[in-house]
């Protein structure tokens, strides 16, 4: 039987030149597998919470986004009255001391963007990332039109989240082949005396290899400079007893404008020596293109060449071309093109030369965490379709299986991935096309792993979901214990200014914050009967620790200015000072109970439904 797959590699290898990393046709596979998941269902899977709003900087200065420059600088100015380094010489604890100055610090950048009109105007489209990165508005083409400036900045964000996890897994890269001829398993017609009846291993195939930045900062994969890697790996071959190595070394160089080239050489098995580049020739919105070419020479080919672009049309569609033109034994030329409509990845590739043939595949995502493969191909290495699946075990690991059906037989194919190593198992079952073979191929081997995933993995993973979710319990707990601490100490900080507006508001006959409650929606309703009968007859009212609702009075009277307290929609008031969320799955509520012009008055807001106090406050019927 011949073994295309094994011509594939080699013939990978032997025109791989430098800078094009460890990628190889199973890697490529793979990765097929992964961007056939929509955006949704990887959030899903990942268990991604939504991202926050573009309201932080507001929340830390208690204004809302319509906000006016003269409201802002007065809020800060305010604020800083209170919480400003010098004003905290009269404090004794240096904890406390410590805490005004991280709050100063996130008033401060608040401030800073959105004083300015041009890094406010930023700050809304882009967010906070937008304003840290020196973004500018008219960063792509200024276009007025804020909803079209988002969607680019979103995908513009998401291609930059590939290049950061194609930069992460690059780091250490391999491929792993354990070829096992298992094919007289399923022969009845040869003698057991003649023929072993244990499967043997044929082929081995191992390519390895990791990239070391030089020079790099802690996050250089989000660095905005130039970077450089050194690139050291290897690769062994054995077939039937007989076969060899190769040591691999590089260097890299990668630009910030998406440029890239390097120098690399093996010696061994495969000599060589060669260099390669790529450059961006065209970038906008919607499409990018990449031009590359290298060189490289061997003892055994001579000299070999080969040119290539690369096209990235929106988000949805790309395509690549490559030329190797010589050597004439494997000069070869190839067009591929990959689009997804929906939830189906559709990938062709033609190719024509040392390897000539028609590829095209179908990868179809059916859950959250499953997807289907058809492929169908057809050249000079003969004609094959392959039929599987692939599941994803976490965010960085998957595993699959598929079966092989062509004019060398029947094989079974079983591959495992985790981060930038993957592992393939083929399973030769049969030199012919025995019709009861490839039933079973296709039917026993999907049913064995169903049978083994209910009935052994499945409790397995059930009680390793419990530990982790009772580890993730722990963890939750632990920061909001920090969370906790912190408002607590916010809350001391501004406990001195709270207290005196109270005075002055009690002389005034103005706006009194008798009780502010904050948490679970469901348990500050039931809690409100309570709270009014034993602050308007015993005139205090204690929240024990456990309960999923905190005290935030000392918060809500320091908001309080000319007699007013002004909530703003748009934003979780866990954001506001001296705030935190006791119950971050749960909606929240926010109760308040106060005293205005010798009424006793009570509102409720929804965590981010804006109000104004006292306008919406509800008289009691029952006065203190």
């Amino acid at each position: 039987m011949r073994d295309p797959e094994e011509e594939q590699y080699a013939h990978h290898h032997r025109t791989r030149l430098p800078g094009r990393g460890m990628n190889s046709p199973l890697q490529e596979e793979y990765q097929e597998d992964r961007d056939v998941y929509s955006q949704q269902s990887q959030d899903a899977f990942e268990g991604k919470e939504e991202m926050a709003s573009h309201m932080q900087m507001y929340a830390v200065l208690g204004v809302g986004k319509e906000a006016t420059g003269e409201e802002i600088k007065k809020a800060y100015k305010s604020l800083v009255a209170t919480l400003h380094p010098d004003k905290m010489h009269h404090q004794d604890d240096e904890e406390v001391r410590q805490a005004a100055k991280e709050h100063f610090i996130r008033i401060q950048e608040a401030y800073d963007i959105l004083s300015n009109p041009e890094t406010r105007d930023v700050y809304d489209v882009y967010g906070l990332e937008g304003v840290r990165s020196g973004l500018e508005l008219s960063v792509f083409d200024g276009s007025s039109m804020t909803e079209e400036k988002k969607r680019r900045w979103e995908f513009y964000q998401s291609q930059k989240k590939k290049m950061v996890e194609e930069a992460m897994s690059s780091q250490q890269k391999g491929v792993y082949i354990f070829k096992t001829d298992a094919s007289s398993l399923f022969t009845p017609y040869a003698p057991a005396n003649i023929v072993s009846r244990v499967p043997q291993v044929t082929h081995v195939y191992i390519s390895s290899g990791m990239d070391i930045p030089i020079g790099s900062s802690e996050d250089s994969s989000l660095s905005d400079s130039d970077q450089d890697s050194l690139h050291l790996g290897g690769m062994v071959t054995v077939r039937d007893g007989i076969g060899g190595g190769s040591f691999v070394a590089g260097y890299h160089r990668f630009y910030s404008n998406g440029a890239q080239g390097g120098i690399e050489g093996s010696v061994g098995l495969q000599t060589l020596l060669g260099f390669q580049a790529s450059i961006p020739m065209y970038s906008d919105q919607d499409c990018t293109i990449f031009a590359s070419g290298g060189c490289s020479w061997s003892p055994d080919s001579g000299v070999a060449f080969d040119v290539g672009t690369t096209c990235q049309l929106g988000p949805q569609t790309s395509g690549e071309f490559t030329w190797t033109l010589f050597p004439q034994e494997l000069s070869s030329m190839a067009i591929s093109i990959r689009h997804k409509i929906d939830s189906t990845l559709f990938v062709a590739k033609a190719e024509v030369g040392a390897i000539t043939g028609l590829t095209i595949r179908l990868i179809h995502q059916l859950t959250n965490s499953l997807s289907g493969r058809l492929s169908l191909k057809a050249g000079t290495q003969g004609v094959e379709c392959e039929v599987g699946g692939n599941r994803r075990l976490s965010q960085t690991s998957s595993t699959g299986m598929s079966v092989i059906t062509g004019l060398q037989g029947v094989l079974l194919r079983l591959r495992f991935q985790k981060g930038g190593h993957n592992f393939e198992f083929p399973f030769i079952l049969s030199t012919i096309l025995d019709p009861w073979i490839i039933v079973c191929a296709h039917v026993v081997p999907p049913l064995t792993v169903t049978l083994f995933s209910q009935f052994l993995m499945s409790p397995i993973y059930k009680r390793y979901r419990s530990k982790r979710a009772h580890q993730e319990e722990a963890m939750r707990i632990k920061h909001m214990e920090v969370d906790k601490k912190e408002a607590i100490t916010a809350q001391n900080i501004i406990k001195p200014v709270a207290i005196r507006k109270m005075e002055k508001a009690m002389k005034d006959d103005s706006l009194v914050i008798l009780k502010a409650l904050y948490g679970d929606s469901s348990l500050v309703s039931e809690m409100q009967v309570e709270v009014m009968d034993s602050i308007l007859r015993s005139g205090a009212f204690e929240i024990q620790d456990t309960l999923s609702v905190i005290d935030v009075t000392v918060s809500v009277q320091y908001m309080c200015d000319s007699g007013r307290v002004i909530f703003h929609s748009g934003y979780p008031k866990a954001n506001l000072f001296g705030f935190y969320d006791p119950v971050p799955t749960v909606p929240k509520m926010l109760f308040v109970l106060f005293k205005y012009q010798g009424q006793n008055m009570k509102a409720c807001l929804e965590d981010r439904e804006g109000g104004i106090l006292p306008t919406k406050g509800v008289p009691l019927e029952i006065d203190a």
